[in-house]
Parts: structure tokens; C-alpha cells; sequence
């Protein structure tokens, strides 16, 4: 059994910040449920011992204690950064996708686990002070990664407090699954991007993370790998209140982004990208949204999710602004499903079908029934170019009639269903900068130019786009030159 000595104790002290007290009864309890009990003065310490079969395995100098210094937090990407994409190997429309193995070395590392299993539980010194992204609350600053306080969030999601911030190492880290039930909360990728990795069934079989606390904030985190046996594995699943997604990365899971059904929640994903989720014999969306109040997708590319929608949202109101949803060479569904109904906006976005897509129909509204009527569907200043060659852009299955207005359209129909029209123009490819490149801007002499309305506002929604999106994931100001321009990009001249 491995001991802990003296020695051991005087190190856990210093941690503590008690380093210099007279000596006393130390009493630390384990996890197995064995209180260790020591009398001990830390000023006596010479050396620390880690002892295995009563023969030292290690010794360590202790340095001085160090002043106390209240720590900073670390500056999180701006909400407008790009993120990095990794490279993925596709294996084609017709087969699916396959993900990059880590190499040895990254394997060696994300399986890694502390040098002293459960030490990091006896680390006094594992939150710092200086918390701010969240009011109130505790003020700390939780470390994970290789060298830190915590070197897995699994250990220490559990017992988050209301106000903390976890700070979490960039590097890759294998299974390392959590539940995550506080509230008030940021938890964000520091010194680059670390990348949660499944090889295994996650033991909630929902998620690598279920958040099901309110006020929560994941930003710069990547996941992948997630399958379950029901098929319904993501890289998080949401089941709390409000929840905000930023700057991170979710691929090659079953789900990207699942949510449940909650009528408080309020879910916002921001400059992310997700993107080749695969259900073997099954529709794999990279955004499904439950029955929630409110979801926004905002400066994201989301693409190559196989036979499912790129984003569909039950939501009771839902706001798709300024992304890149795109099938690309993939084996795509819809781009967006509203399949019942709620408000639903969708403006200023980079939209293409792919040639390879099992659905032509770009925007999906109320297929699958409405509970009541009087909702507004809105579909404003977006590109699409449909590569089918065929189908409309929107449907609307629904008894309400949507609007369309200030759309630029190549290779598609209009509509199908109930929608008022308005200055919306259908094109051909040579009218965009570079269509191959997915660089759906406009050229010089195009039609589009300075011939949109005036957008207006509608159910308390300014209608007016403010952003371009910019690849990979930047928001550009959208200028204003003139009368508005039809489609998701103003000409400049540029």
C-alpha cells in the first residue's frame, strides 16, 4: 500500500498555504475512506518522500513557499477569432468519414493520468483566485492539464462551484467524459485547443459532456468520437438552462450538438464548427435542438453531416445568422429544419447543396406539424447555390405564410408552399467571386447590386443584416453602400 508520510503531509501543507504553522494534527481523509493522521511542523522538512513497499520511489527538494499572489485569469480568444480546423481524411460521400488517428505520442499523452493517482484531490492550491468571467459566485480559477492542478476535468467537473472558470491545457485527452451540474460557469481551451477524444462508450451513454447546470459557457474546446449504442451520441448534450458554445470544434460524433426538450432554455453556438457526424444507418444532424425557448447559430460553419440536417431547431424561436451551412461533396439532408414551426429567422448566410445531397429542399419549415399558427418564418439576404440543380430553396409545410426577401439564388427554385416574395433574384455562378472556392461574393455589374428593400423589422427582429461571414468563421461588418445588395454579401468594389 502506498504510504503517505511526513513528508508528503509538510507538501500538502505548503499547498494549503499552511506552511509556518506550529505543529499539530493533520488530518486528511481518503477517498477509500482511511484517515491518515500526522503530527508535523513544515518548517522541519528537509525532503519529500513518495515510499512503495517501504523503499523510497522519489524524493523532491521543497522549495520555499512562495508568496502568496492573487493569479490572473488568462485572455480567452476574442469572440471573432478563427478557430484552427483540423485536417480529416474524408473516405468519400458513399462511405462515410474517417477521422486521423492520434499518433503514438499523442496517445501516450491523452492517456496520461497523474504521476500519484487522486493527488490532484489533496491540492489546496488547485483554485486561484480571479474568476471574473462570471458574477458573483466563488472567483476561482480551476487548472486542468498536463502539469496542472487537475490533469482531467472529469475529476473535478463534479464538484464545480457557482463563479468559477476552468482553465483547461490545450493537448489531446482521451475518454475524458463529465456531468457537469453547476451553475455560473466558463469553461474555455487555454494555450491552444484542447481536444476531448472518445475511444469508448461514454458511462452517461448521452455525451463526452451533459451540462445540465443554467449560465454556462464552453469556449475553444474540440471533442470527437462520441457513438453510443442508441446512436444518439454527442459531443455535448444540453440539458440545463442557459448555455452559450464558442469557438470550438465538434466532429466525426454521432450528433455534433444535442439538446433536450426544456422550456427555459436558451442556447447560443458561436464562430464553431461542426462537421462530419456520422450515424451508420441513420440521419446524423449536426445541430438538433429540442423544444427549447430560444437558439442562436451565429458565425458557424457547419458542414458534411451524412443524410442529416445541418441544423434543426424545435425551438421555439430560432436565429440562423450570418453562417456557412454547406453539403459540400457530402451526403446531406436539409440545410435548416424548423420541423415545427416557432419563430424562425434565417439571415444573411453562405447556404450551398450538394451534388451528392439525399433531399434538394435547402429550408425546411413545419414538417412535422405546428401546435397552433400566427408564427413568423423569415428568410432574408442569404446566398444559396443548390449544386442538385433542382428543388426550391424554402418549403413551408405550415399554414402561415413566411416571407422571402433580398435572397440570391443559383440552380434552385424560389419556394413551395406559403411565401410572400420581395426582391429576391434568381442567378448563374459566373455572377459570384469564386463559387468553386465557396466564395459567394459578388462580382462587378451584378444584378444583385443595390437592388434589395429595405429589410424592416418583424415580431420586434431588426431584419437589417449587420455581419458578413467570413471564412473560416470571422464576422465582417456588413457595409452599408447604398441601397442594400441581394444576398449575404454588400459589393465593395474589393
Amino acid at each position: 500500500m502506498k504510504r503517505l508520510t511526513a513528508w508528503t503531509v509538510a507538501a500538502l501543507l505548503a499547498g494549503l498555504g499552511l506552511a509556518g504553522i506550529a505543529r499539530g494534527d493533520v488530518v486528511i481523509h481518503l477517498k477509500n475512506g482511511v484517515e491518515v493522521r500526522v503530527p508535523v511542523s513544515p518548517g522541519d522538512v528537509s525532503s519529500i518522500t513518495f515510499e512503495q513497499g517501504g523503499k523510497p520511489a522519489a524524493q523532491v527538494q521543497p522549495a520555499a513557499p512562495p508568496k502568496q499572489a492573487e493569479a490572473q485569469p488568462a485572455q480567452s480568444a476574442p469572440a471573432q477569432s478563427a478557430p484552427v480546423s483540423v485536417p480529416v481524411k474524408v473516405a468519400g460521400p458513399s462511405t462515410g468519414y474517417d477521422e486521423a488517428p492520434l499518433s503514438a505520442a499523442e496517445m501516450k499523452e491523452a492517456a496520461s493520468g497523474p504521476a500519484l493517482p487522486g493527488a490532484s484531490e489533496f491540492r489546496g492550491d488547485a483554485f486561484a483566485k480571479g474568476g471574473a468571467d462570471q458574477p458573483g459566485g466563488s472567483g476561482r480559477i480551476v487548472h486542468v492539464g498536463k502539469g496542472k492542478e487537475y490533469q482531467r476535468f472529469g475529476d473535478v467537473a463534479s464538484s464545480l462551484q457557482s463563479g468559477d472558470v476552468v482553465e483547461i491545457e490545450g493537448g489531446p485527452d482521451l475518454n475524458d467524459f463529465a456531468e457537469i451540474t453547476a451553475s455560473n460557469i466558463t469553461i474555455r481551451g487555454v494555450h491552444g485547443r484542447p481536444h476531448f477524444r472518445a475511444s469508448v462508450e461514454p458511462p452517461n451513454a448521452k455525451a463526452m459532456w451533459v451540462i445540465s447546470g443554467d449560465n454556462v459557457t464552453v469556449d475553444n474546446i474540440e471533442i470527437s468520437g462520441v457513438s453510443v449504442p442508441d446512436d444518439n451520441g454527442a459531443a455535448i448534450r444540453a440539458e440545463g438552462g442557459k448555455l452559450v458554445v464558442k469557438n470550438c470544434y465538434f466532429h466525426h460524433n454521432q450528433f455534433g450538438f444535442l439538446s433536450a426538450n426544456g422550456p427555459e432554455q436558451e442556447i447560443t453556438i458561436a464562430n464553431s464548427e461542426i462537421a462530419y457526424n456520422l450515424r451508420k444507418d441513420n440521419y446524423a444532424h449536426g445541430i438538433y435542438i429540442g423544444h427549447i425557448r430560444k437558439f442562436t447559430l451565429i458565425d458557424s460553419y457547419v458542414h458534411h453531416n451524412h443524410r442529416g440536417h445541418e441544423v434543426k431547431s424545435r425551438a421555439a424561436e430560432t436565429l440562423i445568422l450570418y453562417n456557412r451551412l454547406t453539403d459540400e461533396d457530402g451526403v446531406g439532408s436539409y440545410l435548416v429544419d424548423a420541423p415545427n414551426c416557432g419563430n424562425t429567422y434565417i439571415i444573411g448566410n453562405v447556404l450551398q447543396k450538394g451534388a451528392n445531397a439525399e433531399n434538394y429542399t435547402a429550408i425546411a419549415y413545419g414538417a412535422e406539424g405546428c401546435k397552433g399558427a400566427g408564427y413568423i418564418f423569415y428568410v432574408g439576404n442569404n446566398t444559396y447555390v443548390n449544386s442538385l440543380g433542382h428543388g426550391p430553396m424554402v418549403k413551408n409545410h405550415s399554414g402561415d405564410v413566411g416571407l422571402m426577401q433580398n435572397n440570391l439564388i443559383v440552380g434552385a427554385d424560389l419556394y413551395q408552399g406559403s411565401m410572400n416574395t420581395k426582391n429576391n433574384l434568381q442567378t448563374a455562378l459566373s455572377d459570384l467571386v469564386n463559387p468553386a472556392a465557396y466564395d459567394y461574393r459578388l462580382k462587378a455589374g451584378s444584378a444583385a447590386i443595390d437592388a434589395g428593400a429595405a429589410p424592416g423589422k418583424l415580431g420586434g427582429v431588426d431584419l437589417t443584416p449587420a455581419s458578413e461571414y467570413v471564412q473560416p468563421m470571422k464576422l465582417a461588418k456588413r457595409p452599408v453602400n447604398g441601397r442594400i445588395d441581394i444576398g449575404a454579401y454588400e459589393y465593395t468594389g474589393k
